[in-house]
This record gives structure tokens, C-alpha cells and sequence, in this order.
């Protein structure tokens, strides 16, 4: 029995080892950055399973009956410490700088200069950012498009920003423990996260056409981004409909005597007058505190109050619903004085057939919203890739004209994602600035984070290279 026992947990030891093994290796590959941490934890994270299957195997052995449930908890915590830091590190984003170089004599001498002065010196992490050779057409063109394109950057972020929004606040509607790891799950472009994607950029020719013009070009990509705003909000519109429809319908069911629908309360036996012509039964919301004076009071209310017609049918933490038979032609008198009492008199009619009724509109709305939020989730997933995919092209459309304008004729750059480490977004520019300082004179002169122009003269952050930021970190909403 005990060889089994042993076999049993060496094979899940190799089991464990095998799949750690290659979880890392697929994480280094997304954040290779954090290699080293991340195989520094998971070696930790190993040589403790191997201690606990070990003590857990001569616990059996030896009858050491303390040992297993002291280690289970141990156990728990360890693990969950380790992945909860793991979870932080790759939950974490990071912005891209998008850059571009002009070309040293060849690409891959440009390329091998800028890892030395960067990922070699562990202050980023380089991928090649792949922009074709677009139509250039004329300086005039290009000083128009730089402005233009600066508006539809802003733009796109902008409704990237919006819908990733709108997914945090439905998950966080159904769960607020599920929600992170489900929004970064939807937050995603192509099958991919934001950071992979970027790392593996290229041009989407299929979605847009690199034979068009720059100026057409830019307008089919900030006008699929318009398209699915306007489509958007008259989805949110008809979701809001029906959501406010269903808050409604929840309210009345579950909010206290004074705001819930009464038609699933009162019955037939609650009612003195069902069928009189000449009475009626109102039914009178009390705060607990007041039950006495209401029944010793109400019958003074009106001379044409029936005596001892009130009495409680249910209450809960904070009121009482009680009923009382008036003539009905004093009915309004009697309510005039019991809202002078400070007592609110429901308006409610029985119906025999409202409670079917209410219970089937109830279930409909139900079934109608929960049908619309899944399709509402399913569809902002799909137009987050799309609108995400559409603002890194304009990003990338920007690189271009930039560029050209920066560097000149003919096209001939190399462009960059960087991604700094941790907090290492201001040393990775004064690296840049520094080994590229010879590129252009007036972004020499200035220091990192001073404001310039561009050559169609908007102002921003102005460095020897063209560069332009995707903030990936300030997409995902923060809990």
C-alpha cells in the first residue's frame, strides 16, 4: 500500500514539474522581461511542492496525523502567495513606446544598435513594429495628415477607453470576484492580449488597404472606429431600456413596505370589502414604532370607518402593512388624515389576476435582460479587438508621416515597440535622447518631457526619434 502511495506521488510530482514547466516557458515567451522572476518563483514554488508531497507521503507512513492538516494549510497559503504575485506581474501592463529609427547603412545593424543601448543595458524589452511603405504623396499632404491623425489617435483611444470601460462595469454587475480575470480575458484584439498584439504587430491589409492613399486610408480606419460607436450607443440604449425595466420589477419585489409591490402580499381574506359597492379596503403602511397609536387612532380618522377593520398583514424590519374598511364615498378624507398622521396609504387595487400576471412580466423581463447583457458582453468583446486593432494602425499611420517628415525621402526607417521596465519609462528615454541625440538637433536641445512641435506644429513631447505612446496600463480599468 505505502509503494502505491509513493508512486502515486512521484507521479504527480512529474506532473506538476511538466506543467509548471511549461506554463513559465509560455510566460517568459509573453513577458520576457520577467524571465528571470518568474523562473526564480516557480523554482521556489517546485522545490516546496517537492518538500510537501515528501512530508505528506511519510506523514501516511508514520501515522503522523498533525502533520497533514497543518501542511494542507501551509500548502494553501504558499501557493496562493506565489500565484497571487505571479497573477499581479502578468496582469500588469506596461505602455509601449513606438518609435523609429532612420536606418544605419541596414536594418539589422539599426536593430542590433538600439537592444545594445536598450534591452542589453535591462531597460526594455524590444519587437519590431512592422509599418509598410504607404503612398506618400505631397508635404502638404503629410503636414495635414500628421494634425488629422493626432485627432483620430485621440479619438480611438478614446472609445477603446470607453468599451473597455462598459465590459468591466457588466462583469462586475455579475461578479466582482471573477470580474478581473474575465475582463482581461474579453480586453483582448485578434485572440490576443494588448501586449501581444502589439509585440506582434502587422499591418492588417485584408481590413485596410495599403494601396489606397494615406488620406482615404486614414478615414476608413477612424471611420470603423465611428461605426462602432454609433452602433453602440444604440445597443446601450436598448440595454438600458430593458435594465431599467428589470431594476424596477427588483425594487418592488424586494424593497421595504413602503416602495414593494403589493400584489403577491395581499390575498382575498385580506380584504373586508372584495365586491361592496358602497366599501373599501385601503391598506396603510406603519412604522413598527407607531403600531399602537395606529390602532388606536385610525377610527377617529372618519366617522364612516368601520370599527375594529384594521389589522396587520405582514411587516417587516421596519414597517407593518395594515388593511382598514371605510366607506368608500370618505375614502379621501380618511387617506387626507392618515397622511397628516404621517402613515402612507398604498395605492393598490386586488386584482385576482395580477399576481399571474405581474409574476409572468416579471419572468419575461428577466429572461429578456439577461439575454441582452451576454449579447451586449459578446458584442463589446468583439468591437474591443476591432477598435483596438484600428488605433494601433492609426498609431502605426502616424509613425509613417511622422517619419517622412522627420527624416525624409526616400522611406527608409525601422520601427520599434519598446516596452520599459518597471518604473524605468524615464531611464529608457534618457538612454534614447542619449544614443540618438545626433538624429535631430532641436530635439537634442530639449530635455526629456519638454514640450516641442511637430512639423505641423501641434504641440507635444518632443525626442530626437519619432515617437509616439500607446498607454496599454490605463486601458484596463482599474478596480
Amino acid at each position: 500500500m505505502f509503494c502505491v502511495d509513493g508512486c502515486l506521488l512521484i507521479c504527480q510530482f512529474v506532473l506538476f514539474v511538466a506543467t509548471s514547466q511549461l506554463a513559465v516557458d509560455h510566460i517568459v515567451v509573453i513577458h520576457p522581461r520577467h524571465a528571470t522572476f518568474f523562473k526564480f518563483v516557480s523554482s521556489v514554488h517546485l522545490w516546496w511542492r517537492l518538500v510537501a508531497l515528501g512530508l505528506s507521503y511519510f506523514s501516511t507512513v508514520h501515522r503522523w496525523n498533525l502533520v497533514t492538516p497543518i501542511l494542507a494549510t501551509f500548502r494553501v497559503f504558499i501557493s496562493t502567495s506565489i500565484f497571487g504575485v505571479l497573477r499581479e506581474v502578468i496582469m500588469s501592463g506596461e505602455d509601449f513606446f513606438l518609435i523609429t529609427l532612420p536606418v544605419e547603412n541596414n536594418r539589422e545593424r539599426t536593430w542590433q544598435h538600439l537592444l545594445e543601448k536598450t534591452q542589453a543595458a535591462g531597460l526594455s524589452s524590444n519587437f519590431k513594429f512592422e509599418v509598410p511603405d504607404f503612398k506618400v504623396g505631397t508635404l502638404d499632404t503629410l503636414m495635414k495628415e500628421s494634425d488629422k491623425l493626432g485627432q483620430n489617435d485621440t479619438y480611438c483611444e478614446m472609445m477603446v477607453r470607453k468599451i473597455a470601460n462598459q465590459i468591466a462595469s457588466l462583469y462586475n454587475m455579475e461578479s466582482k470576484h471573477t470580474a478581473a480575470d474575465r475582463i482581461q480575458e474579453a480586453l483582448q484584439a485578434n485572440g490576443k492580449t494588448m501586449e501581444g498584439y502589439l509585440q506582434s504587430f502587422r499591418w492588417d491589409g485584408a481590413k485596410f488597404n495599403v494601396n489606397t492613399n494615406l488620406t482615404e486610408l486614414a478615414k476608413d480606419v477612424v471611420t470603423k472606429v465611428s461605426e462602432i460607436d454609433a452602433e453602440m450607443k444604440k445597443k446601450l440604449t436598448s440595454y438600458n431600456k430593458i435594465k431599467a425595466q428589470f431594476s424596477s420589477i427588483e425594487r418592488s419585489a424586494q424593497g421595504n413596505l413602503l416602495t414593494r409591490d403589493l400584489t403577491g402580499i395581499v390575498r382575498p381574506e385580506h380584504i373586508a370589502a372584495l365586491d361592496s359597492e358602497f366599501l373599501v379596503t385601503l391598506f396603510i403602511t406603519v412604522p413598527k414604532q407607531h403600531f399602537s397609536a395606529w390602532l388606536q387612532s385610525y377610527e377617529k380618522f372618519s366617522e364612516y370607518v368601520a370599527p375594529r377593520s384594521s389589522s396587520l398583514i405582514v411587516e417587516d424590519s421596519e414597517y407593518g402593512l395594515f388593511s382598514a374598511t371605510v366607506f368608500r364615498k370618505d375614502a379621501e378624507n380618511f387617506k387626507e388624515k392618515c397622511r397628516e398622521n404621517r402613515f402612507t396609504v398604498r395605492d393598490f387595487e386586488y386584482d385576482p389576476a395580477a399576481k399571474e400576471q405581474a409574476e409572468k412580466l416579471a419572468s419575461d423581463v428577466k429572461a429578456e435582460y439577461n439575454k441582452k447583457h451576454l449579447a451586449l458582453i459578446r458584442y463589446l468583446t468583439t468591437m474591443f479587438g476591432e477598435a483596438f486593432i484600428a488605433w494601433i494602425h492609426t498609431k502605426a499611420l502616424r509613425l509613417f508621416v511622422e517619419s517622412v517628415l522627420r527624416y525624409g525621402l526616400p522611406v527608409n526607417f525601422l520601427a520599434i515597440a519598446l516596452v520599459p521596465v518597471p518604473k524605468g519609462s524615464k531611464r529608457l528615454r534618457l538612454a534614447l535622447n542619449t544614443a540618438y541625440a545626433s538624429l535631430d538637433q532641436a530635439g537634442a536641445s530639449l530635455k526629456d518631457g519638454e514640450l516641442g512641435a511637430t512639423m505641423a506644429g501641434a504641440p507635444r513631447e518632443y525626442f530626437p526619434y519619432v515617437s509616439v505612446t500607446v498607454p496599454v496600463a490605463q486601458v484596463t480599468p482599474r478596480r
